[in-house]
Parts: C-alpha cells; sequence; structure tokens
C-alpha cells in the first residue's frame, strides 16, 4: 500500500512541474529579486507581461520574478505600456510640458486679459495682470483662430474675483496648459476672442433693405452646437436670413469658439462665445464659474452663439456652472436696445422687445434651442424691422481618465464627455 501511495505522488508532482511555471504568491515589486515568499516565477527576461488595472506587470532581467510599476496615468492593455501624462488635444503636449518648471498663477483681484494686444511674441509672454505669463501662438487649422497657448505650473481664481480673456472677433483663443491643478472658486469667462469670422456656415445670415420702404428682414441666429434661430421676415417684402448650421466637432478639435448673428446696414454686435482650453496634468475643481457665451444683437440682427469650453484632466470636479449660451436677437426698431447676452446660467436670453412688439428671438440655453426672431407687417410708406434670430449654444467638453467627473454642477449646454489621451 505505500509502494502504491509513493507511485501516486511522484506522478502527480510530475504533472504539477509537466503543466508549466510555478508562480509565487505575491506579485510585490521587490526590484527584481523573486517574489517575497521566496519561490521563484518563471517568465520571459525583461519582458512585459500584462496591465492588472493600472499597474504594469513585467519580468525582471533575470526571468526570475515579476515586478510591478504603478503608471502615472494609465495602463494600456494592448500596448503593455504605461501612460505617465497627459496628451493634451489640439496638440499642445510640448507647452504642457513646459509647464512643470513655471510658477503658479493666482487670481486673488479682478483681471483682464487682453488677447489682441496683450501677447509679446519676442518675449514668448501674454500679460495676466501684473504677471508675463509663458505663452506662445499657434496657428489654427481648418478656419478656426490661432490659440495663444500659456503655460503655468498651476491656476487658482480666488472666490468672488473675475478671471476676463477678450478681444475682438478674430482675436486668439486660449489654451491654459498647468503642470499642476486648477481651481476656479471664482468667475473665468471668455468674451469674443477664438469666435469665428468668415464665411463658416455657423454665421447667421445677414439680410439686406427690400422693398419701396427699405423694409429690413431679420438676421439669423449664429448656429454652433445647433442650428440658430431664424430672423422674422417683412411679410410679403422679403424672408428674414436663416439661421446658421450646426458646425464645428465635439472634442473641439480644432479648438474654435461660437458664430455672430446675421446683420443689416443698421445693427451688429451679435458676436459668437470665445473658446477656451484648460488642460491640467493633475484635476480641474470647478467649484465657481466658466463661461463663454455669445452675446446679443442690435436692431433686426441675430444674436451671437455660445463659445466652446474644453476641460482636461485625469480628474475634473464640478460643483459650480460651466455655459456656453446664445445671445439675444435684435428687435425690429431703431429704438430699441439689444438682445440679451448669454447668461452665466440654464436660463436663455431674451431677445430684445421693441415698443411695437416685434421681438428678437432668445438665444439657446441647456437643451432649449433659439427661437426665431419676430416677422413685422409691411405698412405702405413706412420702413419696418422685423427681429434677429437667437444665437444657439456653443459647445462644453470634458475628458478625464474615465469619461466621469463628480459633482453636479449646471451645464449650459450639457457636456459631452470624452477619454483623456495619455502617452
Amino acid at each position: 500500500m505505500r509502494e502504491f501511495g509513493s507511485w501516486w505522488l511522484v506522478a502527480f508532482c510530475g504533472a504539477l512541474v509537466a503543466c508549466g511555471e510555478i508562480h509565487g504568491k505575491s506579485n510585490v515589486d521587490d526590484g527584481g529579486v523573486g517574489s517575497d515568499d521566496g519561490a521563484s516565477v518563471a517568465c520571459t527576461a525583461s519582458a512585459t507581461l500584462r496591465c492588472d488595472a493600472n499597474t504594469l506587470v513585467s519580468c525582471n532581467a533575470d526571468g526570475t520574478a515579476e515586478v510591478q510599476r504603478a503608471c502615472g496615468l494609465r495602463c494600456d492593455p494592448t500596448a503593455l505600456a504605461c501612460e505617465d501624462k497627459v496628451d493634451p488635444s489640439n496638440g499642445f503636449a510640448a507647452q504642457l510640458d513646459a509647464a512643470a518648471t513655471e510658477p503658479s498663477v493666482n487670481i486673488t483681484a479682478n483681471t483682464n486679459v487682453d488677447m489682441d494686444n496683450g501677447f509679446n511674441a519676442a518675449n514668448g509672454t501674454l500679460a495676466v495682470g501684473t504677471l508675463q505669463v509663458k505663452a506662445v501662438l499657434v496657428a489654427g487649422t481648418g478656419g478656426a483662430p490661432s490659440v495663444i497657448v500659456v503655460s503655468v505650473g498651476g491656476l487658482s481664481v480666488a472666490a468672488n474675483r473675475t478671471l476676463t480673456f477678450g478681444g475682438q472677433p478674430g482675436a486668439p483663443a486660449i489654451a491654459i496648459m498647468s503642470a499642476g491643478d486648477v481651481s476656479i472658486d471664482g468667475t473665468l469667462v471668455m468674451i469674443n476672442a477664438g469666435s469665428m469670422t468668415g464665411n463658416d456656415p455657423c454665421m447667421g445670415a445677414s439680410t439686406a433693405a427690400a422693398g419701396a420702404d427699405n423694409d429690413n428682414p431679420g438676421g439669423g441666429g449664429g448656429g454652433f452646437a445647433q442650428p440658430g434661430g431664424a430672423g422674422g421676415a417683412v411679410v410679403a417684402v422679403a424672408n428674414g436670413g436663416a439661421g446658421g448650421a450646426n458646425s464645428g466637432t465635439a472634442p473641439l478639435i480644432p479648438l474654435r469658439g461660437g458664430c455672430s448673428g446675421g446683420k443689416n446696414s443698421f445693427g451688429g454686435l451679435g458676436i459668437g462665445g470665445g473658446a477656451i482650453q484648460i488642460t491640467s496634468g493633475t484635476q480641474i475643481v470647478v467649484a465657481g464659474v466658466i463661461g463663454a457665451n455669445g452675446l446679443g444683437g442690435a436692431v433686426s440682427t441675430g444674436g451671437g452663439s455660445g463659445g466652446g469650453i474644453l476641460l482636461e484632466a485625469p480628474a475634473v470636479s464640478l460643483t459650480g456652472g460651466a455655459y456656453a449660451n446664445g445671445g439675444g436677437g435684435g428687435c425690429g426698431s431703431l429704438s430699441g436696445s439689444t438682445g440679451g447676452n448669454g447668461d452665466l446660467s440654464t436660463t436663455p436670453a431674451l431677445g430684445d422687445i421693441c415698443t411695437n412688439g416685434v421681438h428678437g428671438g432668445s438665444g439657446g440655453a441647456g437643451t432649449t434651442p433659439p427661437t426665431n426672431g419676430g416677422a413685422k407687417a409691411n405698412t405702405a410708406g413706412t420702413t419696418d424691422y422685423a427681429g434677429g434670430g437667437g444665437g444657439a449654444v456653443g459647445r462644453i467638453r470634458i475628458n478625464t481618465v474615465d469619461m466621469t467627473i463628480t459633482g453636479s454642477g449646471a451645464q449650459s449646454p450639457p457636456a459631452s464627455l470624452g477619454t483623456i489621451v495619455g502617452r
């Protein structure tokens, strides 16, 4: 009986050896010495083996143990490689890398940044208050505006303080590359700069005087993430201008803002919202407000569409608000004021309402589309004006390591979510 038992044990152990490698119980990184219980681990020397969540498991140099490396961002199971750094959208990796040696920018007083005149190409800086921040001008692609890309160690905007980036239509957009945390406790707004110009299909259609009395139909509202509102007609004389088309891309590649509303010979002001990208190598926390809203039109012209806001970091918290709302259209009278500018809320901007009752269209906000401008009945012997269409919402994009954000802050329009790219 003992002889049978010995034979069985030998055969069983032999089968174990024939089945393959014998692994130790622990995979703790010991610098390649071996597993912590002293058992050997047979593997191909220096080979990468697998991803365990965000840990890359490899074989040591002599093939005797598995070693682990925690990846800075994520472990790519297809390439079997660590991604340790954020690769920013729109090709700004060099500027993010340069941010590692730059100081942080802390906004503790209301600060206006002039995107038309604040950039010094010779020195490679942008004036932010009293600071000269490292910056470079990058040409836009596909008709998008140029972008001033700044590199900072970190960025904070204190509560009850506002950091404003502004410029004329056609001024560069802004991209902030931060090595460390970005914290917006106050307000950060982008006005006009980075908005689209020229003949982009998102522009609201302009109108010309028509008929014997030089009547003025309304201009169309600017479009972006949705079409703009149509301008009102002067009934039996001329139709209003069409709203601008849906355009651009959800990921905001290339980075761009909104579009202006259509004009007539008397009106204007319905400028599209600007464009801003904030990329952090660590996290973005928005307890305050970020806005890139369109402006209201005047005298029968369309409102501008909301702009573009792109936030990306391994982790993003939004407990405040992010807004890219459209502006309201101008009303049908020379005596009117202007349509409402896009608001830092989820409430649509109202079109202007003249004493003759001919209103401009409301701007888009949240998931509510813009409305058309009011029509005007033709009155013989009188120059009549119809209302301009409302501007559409812009685009908000948030990229994180896992396509999720924390916090239930307001988003107008709702942000599209993406996965941050690593390298």
